[in-house]
């Protein structure tokens, strides 16, 4: 994949970072290389799943408001070597204070369908056991719009504790959680997003015409 300038968070935006729980990163990845990582994620879903994303009605029965692949860099082996993957660890070092080597790594794609409902409130704590000091990088390759389901983020919540999850379905939801001070993230082609794995966030339903995919990087601190 194309090679390009990096640039490390701020010292302002890495204390923005710590005390509201997420930040957004602008041009993390140039947009012309967000194709290379949609093409790979399409073949990563068409390969866990056997249809495309794309594909009309590919999941059977009720709309899934979020379908889910675990470990797409197994699949794919480019990702791995993928400057969004450089990226990722280099972000998560800074904001984290800590080497890279002490960062374990690995992918998520999310489709989120067109139609798809809401994802709800929850800390991705709740899916892993403790130590919980990690985060996400989180990258659309469709823009995430207020229509497509950005991603909304409670600032300061990972300050508090793992809250109480319900599974419902395929999801943990964090109960109770009271959103009324959330701040919504619209990003474009190449910016990404960044939280930690206590921080409460959600993404909304997906009111468009096509779908939305995003890849995520879940890094911990070993």
């Amino acid at each position: 994949m194309n090679e390009a300038p990096s640039a490390s968070p701020t010292a302002e935006e890495a204390a923005f970072f710590r005390a509201s729980g997420f930040l957004t990163l602008p041009g993390l990845i140039r947009p012309g290389e967000i194709a290379e990582l949609a093409e790979a994620f399409d073949a990563a879903v068409r390969q866990a799943t056997g249809r495309g994303p794309r594909d009309a009605g590919a999941f059977g029965g009720e709309l899934p408001a979020l379908v889910t692949v675990v470990s797409p860099e197994a699949r794919i082996p480019s990702l791995g070597a993928s400057r969004l993957a450089s990226q990722a660890r280099r972000v998560m070092a800074v904001l984290f204070e800590v080497p890279e080597e002490r960062l374990l790594c690995g992918w998520r794609c999310f489709l989120k369908p067109s139609g798809g409902g809401e994802t709800p409130w929850h800390q991705d704590a709740a899916y892993r056991p403790p130590p919980h000091r990690g985060g996400t990088i989180w990258l659309p390759l469709d823009p995430a719009t207020l229509e497509s389901g950005c991603l909304d983020y409670l600032p300061g919540s990972h300050r508090g504790p793992l809250l109480p999850h319900a599974l419902r379905g395929h999801h943990y939801v964090a109960e109770p959680c009271d959103g009324d001070a959330a701040v919504s993230c619209p990003l474009s082609l190449g910016d990404a997003s960044v939280h930690t794995c206590l921080t409460v966030h959600r993404a909304g339903p997906n009111r468009t015409a096509r779908p939305r995919r995003a890849f995520a990087v879940v890094c911990q601190v070993a």
